[in-house]
């Protein structure tokens, strides 16, 4: 995936912001997205936009991992800087000049689909403060297959056999 596909599916998410993340994949889909690269887009791209308004709002502890569950069912941990659609969002967000190009409102529309800035957005408005926390990440529409794990047996036959 390039960054121009990033910013293309930004583009999809802002005038799609009413939907659900499921709905939101068959719109990426329909956008001419695979299906895989339309999930990892709807998890990745949020998240990554997220995190400097997380930051700002006093949040300490945001994960550079997250927890994602096998194909066999078995919860596991991977580094969010593994991420090529995580790591391409992350470089767009830190780019002075594509932001300023983005719309405030598309902006506004990509964070408030990351499921973190809305429940420290809700801690916000019910009188709580956010200074100190900390953030954890899990996906539950993607596999960790889908992500590129491969279990330790699956590394030592492919290190071995090739």
């Amino acid at each position: 995936m390039l960054r121009s596909d990033v910013l293309r599916a930004i583009d999809v998410m802002a005038v799609n912001d009413d939907c659900t993340d499921e709905e939101l994949v068959h719109a990426l889909v329909a956008a001419g997205f695979s299906k895989l690269d339309s999930k990892q887009l709807v998890c990745f791209v949020p998240l990554a936009f997220s995190r400097p308004v997380l930051e700002r709002l006093g949040v300490t502890d945001i994960a550079e991992s997250f927890s994602v569950m096998t194909g066999a069912g078995r919860w596991v941990e991977m580094q969010l800087s593994t991420q090529p659609v995580y790591s391409l969002a992350a470089s767009i967000i830190g780019d002075p000049e594509t932001m300023a190009a983005m719309s405030n409102q598309a902006f506004k529309r990509v964070i408030t689909r990351c499921p973190m800035l809305n429940a420290a957005n809700h801690a916000l408005n019910t009188g709580s403060d956010v200074a100190g926390a900390a953030c954890a990440v899990a996906f539950n529409n993607l596999t960790a297959e889908d992500l590129g794990y491969l279990p330790w047996w699956s590394k030592i036959r492919r290190a071995m056999f090739g």
